[in-house]
């Protein structure tokens, strides 16, 4: 199995939830190959220095603070001091479970590079959302799983950001996450773990399901809203957009006849019905934004 095996924690303004997320880890079982946890604070320096030296002996834990509030670019700054490991990414607002880190070591038996892990989630709610507005909700918000077998993943199906993990040396090789996406990004576009994913499978590296490796995700209310939905949906869509190549014309025209769609629906006493396409045309919204900023980029 991999030499090493490092926990990276993320962080921004949410002390509460990180506090929780450490003493969640700290009741894990740590592997042979545990080397310990580095915290990374970026923006605004609040209080995760004080919360995270309370955990410094029992998780071997290391703080680091970055003024530079964007997320890749913390993930970026922790790689480049880390030996080659498994590095196992979690965000700040998630609890697991206790073999978690047991399963990510035995998953990696007898590999140092060459493919990378993730396993399901489920949710932890404040406010439940209604049900119908629950198949509009990233997945983030109402959980994830594959099922009891492990599996090989397909691009269609990547792991979330909160819960899974790489070896260094690979993440280094492919020049390390993208600045442009995630939080704290200039496009605002989301999924800077599923577009290194997505770059680890076209490199060939093989990306295998560990369904023990099970995390519980906080939801707070305003995750579980009609306003948060629309906004995923077009940040993901102009992540997509980032990503795409081509004329940007059949956007154009998808997303003016998505919006013409929105306008007829829009008095549908169901509100599965009149939301679906509102979601659409958001999404395409995106698709179309990120597409033009990347041909604006290529010039």
């Amino acid at each position: 199995m991999a030499a090493n095996m490092v926990v990276v924690i993320p962080t921004s303004n949410r002390a509460d939830l990180l506090q929780r997320t450490l003493i969640s880890l700290s009741d894990c079982k740590l592997p042979n190959i545990y080397r310990g946890t580095i915290v990374v604070e970026n923006g605004s320096r609040k209080v995760a220095e004080s919360i995270a030296k309370r955990f410094q002996q029992k998780l071997n834990l290391r703080y680091i603070y970055l003024r530079y509030g964007n997320k890749s670019h913390a993930l970026n700054s922790v790689l480049a001091t880390i030996d080659d490991s498994l590095v196992v990414f979690f965000d700040d607002d998630v609890r697991m479970e206790p073999g978690i880190l047991e399963a990510y070591a035995e998953a990696s038996k007898e590999k140092d590079s060459g493919e990378f892990y993730g396993g399901p989630f489920q949710v932890d709610y404040v406010k439940p959302p209604p049900e119908w507005l629950k198949e509009f909700l990233p997945r983030s918000a109402v959980g994830w799983s594959l099922g009891q077998e492990p599996q090989r993943i397909q691009k269609g199906n990547l792991f979330t950001g909160f819960n899974w993990a790489a070896f260094s040396c690979d993440l280094r090789n492919l020049n390390g996450f993208s600045v442009d996406h995630g939080p704290g990004s200039k496009t605002s576009a989301v999924g800077q773990e599923t577009e290194m994913e997505g770059r680890l499978l076209a490199s060939g590296i093989v990306g295998r399901y560990v369904p023990s490796a099970m995390v519980w995700h906080y939801v707070p209310p305003e995750r579980c809203s009609r306003q948060f939905a629309s906004s995923r949906a077009y940040r993901w869509g102009l992540q997509g957009g980032l990503t795409s190549s081509g004329s940007v014309i059949p956007l154009i025209r998808d997303w003016l006849k998505s919006g013409i769609k929105t306008l007829l629906r829009i008095r549908n006493s169901d509100p599965g019905r009149s939301f679906a396409p509102y979601m659409d045309f958001r999404f395409k919204t995106g698709v179309m934004k990120g597409r033009i900023i990347r041909l604006i980029s290529q010039k």
